[in-house]
């Protein structure tokens, strides 16, 4: 295999290397190391006497965002990572020029800024550590005198695997090198590159770091959109005081960034159909909101597991439309109406017409009304918004088992006095 023709153009990883030359190098039979394999990167494996080595290998992307972190922030995710499994790094010196930790973070900050530099983005991630060290008997990673690269790689390198280096973070994409021929995916040869840019059997080193630029490899993307709906679209259909164009809904990588609308990857917004527009993103977990309701519906507050309007969405490689659904604004319809003689006492069969009209006004003359519906007392002069009162027009609107009004405009009119009385023909608008 050509390494050098293979990463000439196109190279798409910075390796940064701790070189250090050396006259002494352990034998490799004296390096009696395994890097392993297991869950998400998990290294370490068979260790012999006090020398021990690793590789680690990390990189999963979650809302748009690799786990580990950019940066700074993914250099101190991997200290972490390899304190937890391993050992503490040694912040000073132990018979040697530099402690572990300032070589882990020598390699770290140069991995991160090249590939910075080289890419022309303002972010980095680590994906990668490989490194052999000395366990002196205390509770620390201490460094220890280079070893040859060659053998380190031979001891302690392995290919990433798909749980490491996962398909849904761009690791299956194909590579193509300078003339378009496909080589193996990017996770195939990362073993190869390390052990090109260590130098092979001319460098000695202890701690190699892999980082790789914003988009290299490109996680695998997906589209997602949103479709608004009424929960009750019956009701609201053709009314202008109801509309599902103008919802806006924040899209976040955490459950935190949602309740707190920060952070926000993208937005969400509809037109009058509820369709929105759609975005393109990392496949993984996200979290929506709807942050502006449209006009005549409810902020939903209420929708979602939890009950605030946050919903959990995994976005797998076939895309997805996500509906999510707005109550209209309603009033409970609260009509109670008495009719009485000038003595106080209920008058029976006195009918009464209520029309609703979409139009907010105070004058509906030569308007048409949506709705009429016909009221009659009973025998105690009573009347409500209820079936038992009605005696004719439209269906009363009911949401969730209750009467509900619309926004717009109400009259109210004695259409029918009882029997012996004067009609009264005001018209009360509400």
């Amino acid at each position: 295999m050509n390494i050098k023709n293979k990463f000439k153009k196109s190279l798409s990883f910075v390796l940064a290397l701790v070189l250090l030359m050396s006259g002494f190098v352990f034998p490799q039979t004296k390096a009696l190391a395994d890097g392993g394999s297991g869950d998400a990167g998990a290294g370490g494996g068979q260790v012999t006497g006090s020398r021990h080595g690793y590789i680690e290998w990390f990189d999963n992307f979650n809302g748009g965002n690799p786990e580990q972190g950019w940066n700074e922030d993914s250099i101190n995710w991997w200290e972490k990572r390899i304190e937890k499994k391993y050992k503490p790094m040694a912040k000073t010196a132990v018979s040697t020029t530099e402690s572990y930790y300032d070589l882990y973070r020598k390699a770290a900050e140069e991995s991160i800024r090249d590939a910075k530099k080289r890419s022309g983005t303002d972010r980095a991630r680590i994906v990668g550590v490989l490194s052999y060290y000395y366990d002196d008997g205390t509770p620390r990673i201490v460094r220890l005198t280079p070893v040859n690269a060659t053998n380190l790689f031979k001891t302690h390198g392995r290919p990433a695997t798909k749980s490491e280096l996962p398909d849904s973070s761009g690791w299956s994409i194909l590579y193509k090198n300078e003339d378009g021929a496909s080589e193996g995916t990017w996770r195939d040869w990362l073993y190869e590159y390390g052990k090109a840019k260590a130098g092979g059997d001319k460098a000695s080193l202890t701690i190699v770091v892999w980082a790789v630029a914003e988009n290299e490899p490109r996680p695998s993307t997906s589209q997602l959109k949103l479709k608004k709906e009424s929960t009750n679209p019956s009701y609201v259909k053709g009314n202008p005081n109801y509309s599902l164009a103008g919802a806006e809904y924040g899209i976040y990588s955490s459950y935190a960034d949602a309740t707190a609308d920060r952070n926000r990857l993208g937005t969400f917004t509809s037109d009058s159909n509820g369709d929105t527009n759609t975005l393109d993103l990392s496949q993984g977990t996200y979290y929506v909101r709807e942050q502006k309701a449209p006009k005549g519906y409810i902020l939903d507050r209420q929708g979602g597991e939890n009950g605030n309007g946050i919903y959990k969405i995994e976005l797998s490689k076939d895309g997805q439309t996500f509906t999510v659904k707005d109550k209209p604004k309603t009033d409970p319809l609260s009509l109670m109406l008495k009719k009485t003689d000038t003595k106080g006492v209920g008058l029976a069969d006195a009918e009464f017409e209520v029309k609703y009209y979409q139009e907010m006004t105070e004058d509906v003359s030569g308007l048409t009304p949506k709705y009429t519906w016909k009221f009659k007392t009973n025998e105690h002069g009573l009347l409500q918004f209820e079936d038992k009162y009605r005696i004719g027009g439209d269906e009363l609107p009911k949401v969730d088992g209750e009467f509900v009004g619309f926004i717009g405009t109400y009259t109210l009119q004695e259409t029918k006095a009882p029997s012996g009385y004067v009609l009264d023909e005001t018209l009360h608008i509400r």
